[in-house]
């Protein structure tokens, strides 16, 4: 059972507990057990709104992590996606896989982040030339560009950039 599954019972449990309690007022007042529309406002709102929200607010807050681990489960394929398609390939152009992928180009970029972070990627990247190139751990030397061959300079851990073409180098990390 998932949390939507769970998130729609709730709310269905809400409303069929107010319609219950509500039928169960009204019929009190038809037959004269109360006195009057005080009783039976009193009586729908203490026993029958309170609860009907309660399960309404369980409900959402379940509709809530349903939403956040469809979004979760959505940039994890991105992710595999992205690196299935850089790694088969060997080169791939932001803007083709970002189509391919039916996402922003922007995006393409932070899932390369994601993927460079947990260490699932080597290459480099050709920020002019808007391309991702991956290549082995033994290819990438961590004094050249293999973009144009100029020397690059470290830019953080485990990545460095060419002063001369813009291009991002990520290092493969020594054992």
């Amino acid at each position: 059972m998932n949390y939507r599954t769970i998130a729609v019972a709730t709310f269905v449990l809400g409303l069929v507990w107010l319609g219950g309690m509500t039928a169960f007022v009204v019929s009190g007042l038809r037959s004269g057990q109360l006195d009057g529309l005080g009783p039976a406002i009193l009586g729908i709102a203490f026993f029958g709104l309170i609860p009907a929200l309660f399960f309404g607010t369980v409900g959402a807050i379940f509709w809530r992590q349903n939403n956040i681990e469809q979004r979760q489960r959505r940039d994890v394929h991105l992710r595999e996606e992205l690196l299935q398609r850089v790694m088969t390939r060997g080169r791939c152009k932001f803007d083709e896989l970002a189509q391919e992928l039916r996402v922003k180009p922007k995006v393409v970029e932070e899932a390369l982040y994601d993927v460079v972070g947990m260490k699932l990627f080597t290459g480099y990247v050709n920020w002019p030339g808007r391309e991702i190139i991956a290549m082995e751990a033994e290819q990438i030397s961590g004094d050249k560009c293999p973009n144009c061959g100029g020397a690059i300079e470290l830019a953080g851990k485990s990545m460095a950039r060419c002063p001369y073409c813009s291009t991002q180098v990520f290092l493969p990390l020594e054992k």
